[in-house]
């Protein structure tokens, strides 16, 4: 273990393989989990028709070839973003750890990891990226960083929502916003606590393993800064966006109020519902967004910024993902 993870306080991590079946981490050779994506496409088609029907869908197509050109091209561009500030956050925690991850390589997985995390419920496409850094980082190092970036994800967004929402009269984000970042916060209070758990040395190492990022992040507050200024960055950009995609639309939303009614609304999207939390996440913006916007350019905007922030990059990460697949 190198000098930065004692620092860190990170325990011994064991230099072995600890992969799961490839079948779980490998999504394509899993035919009950193809058949669930499956069901989930029907689904979550139902749930949008039915929505575009009662709004109009001739309201919503009007909305959508009557964007701005120069607004979608800006869309583009902050989108594109996402995936470089991805990369680096990943990098930076497994190095932490004593992993010494290229940035190349993680963009490589990050890419990759996009169209598969757009076709399975909660993103959970992005346990690919411990599969394929099986043979540099144990399987559970990786999706035990994995799990501490998706922890800090929900803080942060609990964060900006709670703040966003202290300028507004919503008392129900406020309150929903701020459950989640305690929540989050006893995780990372309680995290250096569990190696005095009485378990079984072999399970003992199976949980520090896998809460070796979380004991990272806990005991290193610069560390934890770069981690949350890299995640408010890009959820910074992702709010930004979806304000555009209003702007775009023509409705009339203050960006500050974005910043508190969106959050919620990806909350709703990550419920293993819906491929992408199509359906789910339009219906709260929907709700949440009544008064700034109309039911049409609400629905609108959900459907434009599942394009660009989930379709779009799962494109452009095909190319990548094949090129895993080869790599085997």
């Amino acid at each position: 273990m190198i000098e930065a993870d004692r620092q860190a306080g990170a325990p011994p991590v064991v230099e072995t393989d600890v992969s799961p079946g490839a079948d779980t981490w490998a999504p394509w050779r899993n035919r009950g989990l193809l058949i669930r994506i499956a069901i989930f496409m029907v689904v979550t088609s139902a749930i949008v028709i039915g929505l575009v029907g009662w709004v109009g869908a001739r309201d919503v197509a009007s909305l959508i070839s009557g964007v701005n050109p120069q607004l979608m091209v800006l869309a583009t561009l902050l989108t594109l973003t996402l995936p470089v500030v991805h990369a680096w956050r990943f990098r930076t925690v497994l190095n932490a750890i004593g992993y010494n991850v290229s940035w190349r390589r993680s963009f490589h997985l990050t890419m990759a990891a996009w169209p598969i995390s757009s076709i399975t419920p909660s993103k959970s496409g992005d346990l690919i990226k411990a599969y394929y850094l099986r043979k540099e980082v144990p399987a559970t190092v990786s999706a035990g960083s994995l799990l501490a970036e998706r922890a800090v994800d929900v803080a942060v967004l609990g964060a900006i929502s709670l703040v966003g929402s202290l300028f507004f009269d919503r008392p129900a984000i406020t309150i929903f916003s701020g459950l989640i970042l305690l929540g989050i916060a006893g995780v990372f209070i309680i995290a250096p606590w569990t190696r005095r758990l009485p378990l079984k040395p072999t399970w003992r190492q199976r949980v520090d393993l896998v809460l070796s990022s979380t004991y990272a992040l806990s005991r290193s507050p610069s560390l934890l800064f770069t981690v949350i200024g890299l995640t408010l960055l890009n959820w910074a950009t992702t709010v930004f966006t979806a304000w555009i995609l209003f702007q775009a639309v023509d409705a009339s939303v203050p960006l500050l109020y974005t910043f508190a009614g969106l959050p919620p609304a990806l909350f709703a999207g990550l419920m293993p519902f819906t491929l992408g939390g199509m359906g789910t996440r339009d219906s709260v913006i929907m709700l949440l967004f009544d008064g700034y916007a109309t039911t049409a350019q609400s629905l609108t905007v959900g459907i434009l910024y599942s394009f660009f922030g989930r379709w779009l990059l799962s494109i452009l990460g095909i190319p990548f993902l094949q090129r895993l697949i080869k790599e085997g």
